[in-house]
């Protein structure tokens, strides 16, 4: 019992540090101007719709899902994602093939992340300066993701107006 316990921890611990170490890399992206020698790498916020997860409405449900894009090489990106859904969140890389197409990029990859997972995961889609979004497929699921640049981060205040 006391083993269990041990390893319990420790892959909490590790679960933790992973999320905390992407939010300070990921709010450090943020803080980066997305313009300049690369106008698509950087922070990305939005969310990832699931076909197999439909809300009562009948809509697309999922979760939120946050990146950071980064050139890897001339003709691939890495996509370091963070994903949430319920009370659930995981956090993985891809590395996408591109080809730079008028005013962005177009990408495609695939992962497989097991058969408890689904298997391989297939994706393709678009990053221009201010959208990045996709569609991913598997023998278990398929859907859309849809990020935008997060929000500026505001300015400390000074305090009350006089």
């Amino acid at each position: 019992m006391n083993r269990w316990l041990s390893l319990l921890t420790a892959v909490w611990a590790l679960t933790l540090g992973a999320c905390s170490s992407f939010d300070r890399d990921w709010r450090a992206a943020a803080q980066r101007p997305a313009r300049g020698a690369d106008p698509v790498a950087g922070a990305w916020d939005g969310e990832w719709r699931s076909e197999m997860h439909r809300r009562k409405d009948g809509s697309l449900g999922g979760g939120r899902l946050r990146c950071i894009f980064t050139k890897a090489d001339a003709t691939h990106y890495r996509a370091r994602f963070h994903a949430n859904w319920l009370c659930f969140a995981t956090g993985y890389t891809e590395i996408f093939e591109t080809r730079r197409r008028a005013g962005g990029l177009d990408f495609r990859g695939k992962r497989d992340l097991g058969a408890i997972f689904g298997g391989v995961y297939r994706y393709e889609g678009r990053v221009t300066p201010e959208r990045f979004v996709g569609r991913f497929s598997s023998g278990f699921d398929r859907g859309e993701l849809d990020m935008r640049r997060p929000a500026a981060p505001r300015a400390p205040s000074s305090g009350p107006l006089r």
